[in-house]
């Protein structure tokens, strides 16, 4: 039997599909909490690193709840930032009417088969090491943890 890999504009729908549902979720589960700024992120991706850890106990509904809040938003950053990579790259292909190595542009550098539980060690380690980071949105806070993580030449 042959498997059928995913595209890109599957993964990004599918990240989107994951957060939307948070977002229709979020308020009839009052254990969820929701990932605004750096801080929010941080709590929630610590608590799902607690839970995913625990090998032999069951994680109760909070750390459960929690770990999806994180991993959610971290599939729906990582797929936008594949998205927007790859558009990039086809763009500076076009502009240079294909003469350009498009493999060469890169917003991101990211290691695309990362795991969410390493992708959540890395934001927590750079939050943890720069604390400016912890009021900003969420999202600035998860690229430059990457992008820190993983720099482009």
């Amino acid at each position: 039997m042959r498997r059928q890999k995913f595209t890109d504009v599957q993964k990004w729908l599918l990240g989107i599909c994951c957060l939307t549902s948070i977002l229709y979720t979020g308020p009839v589960m009052a254990s969820v909490q929701t990932i605004t700024h750096g801080k929010s992120l941080m709590i929630s991706c610590q608590q799902a690193l607690i839970a995913l850890n625990r090998e032999s106990d069951v994680p109760d509904d909070a750390d459960q709840n929690s770990a999806f809040v994180c991993m959610a938003y971290l599939s729906g950053m990582m797929t936008t930032a594949q998205h927007a990579d790859a558009r990039a790259k086809l763009r500076y292909s076009l502009l240079t009417g294909g003469r350009g190595n498009r493999h060469d542009l890169g917003l991101y550098c990211f290691d695309w088969q990362l795991s969410y539980q390493k992708i959540a060690q890395i934001v927590l380690e750079f939050g943890r090491s720069n604390p400016v980071y912890l009021q900003q949105p969420a999202h600035k806070l998860a690229i430059r943890a990457l992008q820190t993580a993983f720099p482009c030449r």
